[in-house]
């Protein structure tokens, strides 16, 4: 373990009198609900178990391995920043009167019953001195955070000390993963968690478990199931409507009210297993179902007018000129059997962010290359704002494939790399004859992005047969910005950052125009 060097403590190691021994009003690992005192500390501490521990060591004494960690108060006094339950667990056995006001009569009778049968009279206890808090908060983490062996804490104690130091001290979420050596997904994890509890014990205070009390009781139950659940899932994010703020450790609700909605229903269906009729029970609950239910259309939170649309059959919907909200959205005119009208449908907008990202109608229509569909049904599923990163390489990748699909059906990719070997064998023969050495053609040579798009927009290969259509290529190929330039650097240069709204702007200017146009490729 790592240790604080002797050296630099002011004092080391010493048996304190219990009356200079104070509480850690400031305690990152305890919720004071905002008000600091004295008071609100031994509230706190009295629900983790603090008079059991003080019945306990009244029975068997206290160990002498039990080593509190505190640090200089002012000239006389000290702060116990670890060890605070042991500390009130010896202060109520010695003045048991004082704590009266805090307990029931019943607990204050234990604790009575306690202290006169206690073992021996506790005076002192063995302290080692911290030159500061924040050297004695280092060794807390070794001592407490997940993986430690000695003495871990409840996942949301871990979570509120991950959000107090990192607040408290102004430090990003990588030097502080670097101090308590926690990989840096599990501390955004455990941030993510505290933060979605606060908001789920804020606006819903009174929900119940089975037994009748308030669900934030077992708050270790709950705090797994929103790690698990809400955090973790894959889809989960785009299910609730929110994502992570780093730098000002806040929820960012992509939609507040459908998101309280949720997170309402999913607290009331983690304490209701045995519903069996309610989907998110079970996937709070269970891995499989977890994943099912986040990608699934689930109807459970949708709107009452979407639920009564949902109750129709897909039948139904056709017959009334509608369009099912579990199927993929395309503008469609559809006969009404009643009346034998064509009734215009509207067609489904972006699939996630807006009419300028990638539509149902646009992944329905595209007909080629079954690698290029599915990399287009996965891309219109993801928000553009929030995976650009991602999702810029993969449109380079699919707008390549699809266009080298549609020249290798028509045999024109056989024709690129015939030219070029006949461009490379003329150039050889000149260099043969000034003496000079010749280019050794690549083996399995194949045309780039750019090769094939100059081939296309190229009039004497009449690949587009409609000037129009190549005329629109070449001013796509020439647009200022170059496309094709940028779209490479995001695949090839590790510096280049896409920016949130890259992947609209290019799929709207230039993706979009290029697949409708290299659909004319005979």
């Amino acid at each position: 373990m790592k240790k604080v060097p002797i050296k630099n403590w002011k004092k080391d190691r010493s048996d304190l009198a219990i009356e200079v021994l104070k509480l850690d009003e400031s305690n990152p690992r305890i919720d004071t609900g905002g008000k600091i005192s004295n008071i609100n500390v031994i509230k706190e501490l009295l629900e983790e178990d603090v008079l059991k521990l003080a019945i306990n060591i009244s029975e068997k004494g206290f160990a002498a391995s039990s080593i509190l960690m505190v640090i200089e108060k002012d000239n006389k006094n000290y702060i116990t920043v670890d060890g605070n339950r042991r500390l009130l667990a010896v202060q109520m056995l010695e003045k048991p009167k004082d704590y009266k006001k805090f307990l029931s009569d019943t607990n204050y009778q234990k604790l009575e019953k306690a202290a006169n049968k206690k073992q021996e009279t506790l005076k002192n206890l063995f302290s080692i001195i911290y030159p500061s808090r924040k050297e004695a908060d280092k060794e807390m983490a070794l001592l407490h955070l997940s993986g430690s062996s000695i003495r871990e804490w409840k996942l949301l104690r871990q979570y509120r000390y991950f959000k107090k130091r990192i607040t408290g001290e102004k430090l990003t979420l990588k030097d502080f993963s670097d101090q308590i050596h926690i990989d840096i997904k599990a501390v955004k994890t455990g941030l993510i968690v505290y933060v979605l509890y606060e908001i789920a014990k804020t606006n819903f205070p009174d929900i119940k478990n089975d037994k009748g009390e308030t669900i934030y009781t077992d708050n270790n139950f709950l705090v797994d199931k929103f790690r698990k659940t809400i955090v973790t899932a894959p889809e989960a994010e785009r299910f609730f409507k929110y994502h992570f703020d780093e730098d000002k450790l806040k929820i960012i609700f992509d939609n507040k009210q459908l998101f309280l909605k949720r997170l309402k229903s999913f607290l009331q269906a983690i304490y209701n297993i045995q519903d069996i009729s309610n989907p998110l029970a079970k996937a709070a609950h269970s891995k499989d179902d977890r994943l099912n239910f986040f990608r699934s259309e689930e109807t459970s939170f949708l709107s009452d007018k979407e639920h009564k649309r949902a109750k129709l059959t897909e039948e139904e919907m056709k017959n009334r000129g509608q369009e099912s909200m579990f199927s993929d959205g395309d503008k469609a005119n559809s006969v009404n059997k009643d009346s034998n009208k064509q009734v215009n449908v509207q067609e489904t907008p972006g699939t996630i962010a807006n009419k300028d990202w990638i539509m149902d109608k646009e992944y329905k229509k595209y007909n080629g290359a079954d690698k290029v569909k599915y990399i287009l049904k996965e891309m219109k599923l993801l928000d553009p704002k929030k995976n650009a990163h991602v999702l810029m390489p993969s449109l380079r990748v699919l707008l390549e494939l699809a266009l080298y699909h549609k020249l290798s059906q028509g045999k024109h990719i056989q024709t690129i790399i015939d030219q070029n070997k006949c461009k490379i064998q003329k150039e050889n023969t000149k260099r043969i004859q000034k003496g000079s050495v010749i280019i050794e053609p690549k083996k399995n040579w194949s045309p780039s992005f750019r090769e094939m798009l100059i081939y296309v927009s190229d009039e004497d290969n009449n690949i587009l047969t409609d000037p129009s259509a190549r005329k629109a290529l070449d001013k796509l190929i020439k647009k200022e910005g170059d496309f094709i330039t940028d779209l490479n650097d995001f695949i090839h240069n590790v510096h280049s950052i896409s920016g949130k709204d890259d992947p609209e702007k290019y799929w709207k200017e230039f993706a979009r125009p290029f697949l409708n146009i290299i659909e004319d490729i005979k």
